[in-house]
């Protein structure tokens, strides 16, 4: 299981706050070619993608924090 560390407190575009409830989503993903934490509105918005070297999409688990579900190595 891969969790992202530290944990994000609100996306780095719109400032939005990462809520800590199960199912919440938040991606680590390329944005104008910078690397940032994004809530699921910007990395549509951004047009963003999946995969390695382009994003990687994390779900809120209440026993462990945002892991990794797609675009990385699960």
């Amino acid at each position: 299981m891969t969790t992202f560390s530290p944990t994000p407190k609100k996306c780095d575009i719109c400032a939005h706050p990462f809520r800590k409830f199960p199912g919440i989503l938040m991606y680590d993903a390329v944005v104008y070619g910078r690397w940032g934490c994004l809530c699921h509105e910007c990395f549509t918005r951004f047009n963003c993608k999946l995969g390695i070297g382009r994003g990687q999409k994390y779900e809120w688990k209440s026993h462990g924090g945002f892991v990794l579900i797609e675009g990385g190595s699960q």
